[in-house]
């Protein structure tokens, strides 16, 4: 809860937008912090993320992931997290996974170096990882690009000339 609300006071104070996935995305994880915590924790939780700074933000987002381990088996019935990229998403992972940088990734797209980072957020949320070295290691070790083609699988996607 409180690294939720120290991230959403992160956007609001740069001036990004949340999109309708991500605003839904956002929900789901406070309804969870809601249902773990009582209220009075929540509340002070919630009054500790507004005014968390900067190197407290990094410090506690790493314990997050620390503590969340990329080998945990999914909740049962939970879709894999393969299942939930989308096309695009599985291209920019492919791309990613070849090393490529976002502006590289753009270029071989034809889409916004922002779009890359918007594409890259998803990918990391959606794979539970925080790094592009997490997500290639994930990728590889679950072997996500070989289970499901994506939709350019034949010729794999664009690449710059």
């Amino acid at each position: 809860a409180r690294l939720l609300v120290a991230a959403l006071a992160i956007c609001e104070r740069i001036g990004i937008t949340l999109d309708q996935q991500s605003r839904e995305e956002v929900k789901r994880i406070g309804m969870l912090a809601c249902a773990g915590l009582g209220d009075e924790r929540l509340d002070q939780e919630l009054a500790a993320g507004k005014t968390l700074a900067m190197p407290e933000l990094i410090e506690l987002a790493l314990a997050v992931t620390r503590l969340r381990s990329a080998n945990a088996p999914a909740p049962a019935g939970a879709p894999d997290s393969e299942d939930l990229l989308t096309p695009r998403e599985r291209d920019v992972l492919a791309l990613l996974t070849e090393g490529l940088s976002n502006a590289a990734i753009a270029d071989a797209l034809f889409i916004s170096q922002r779009t890359v980072t918007t594409h890259l957020s998803r990918l990391y949320a959606k794979l539970e990882v925080s790094t592009r070295s997490e997500a290639m290691a994930l990728t590889a070790r679950r072997k996500l690009l070989e289970r499901r083609p994506g939709p350019q699988a034949d010729n794999g996607p664009a690449r710059p000339t």
